[in-house]
């Protein structure tokens, strides 16, 4: 496996993946897990950065717990969660984290019979679902 310093990475803004450095002709493997959310995306980069370099990139969504897991027992490379971990445990598991990528969930009715726009979804509303 690629040794380079272990981080996890949070799913909040937009997309930054690893790039090769000019004229490195060394082929490494890279290996992530986490946060099923990202994973299309993840999984599309690391076919584009696999196609461009040679080295291989792979990442396996098995859900949050299983990036913080694997990258604390340092089975991977890197780990991805959608929720942050706290500067203090990032600090006792000798890791580093940042954002990766932005995501939304957006509420939306497709109800027979109601014309577009006749239901609004207020604050207070939206809390209580």
């Amino acid at each position: 496996m690629f040794t380079f310093p272990r981080f996890i990475a949070n799913c909040s803004l937009p997309l930054l993946f690893l790039v090769s450095s000019p004229g490195n002709a060394q082929t490494v493997e890279v290996v992530g897990t986490g946060a099923t959310f990202p994973a299309k995306v993840y999984l599309q980069r690391a076919s584009d950065y696999s196609k461009q370099t040679g080295s291989q990139l792979s990442y396996k969504p098995k859900g949050s717990s299983a990036g913080v897991k694997g990258i604390t027992e340092r089975s991977v490379d890197f780990g991805a969660t959608d929720v942050p971990l706290a500067k203090v445990e990032l600090d006792k598991r000798g890791l580093f984290q940042f954002p990766t990528m932005v995501g939304g969930v957006v509420p939306f009715l497709n109800l027979p019979g109601l014309e577009a726009g006749a239901v609004w979804l207020d604050a207070v509303t939206l809390a209580r679902i």
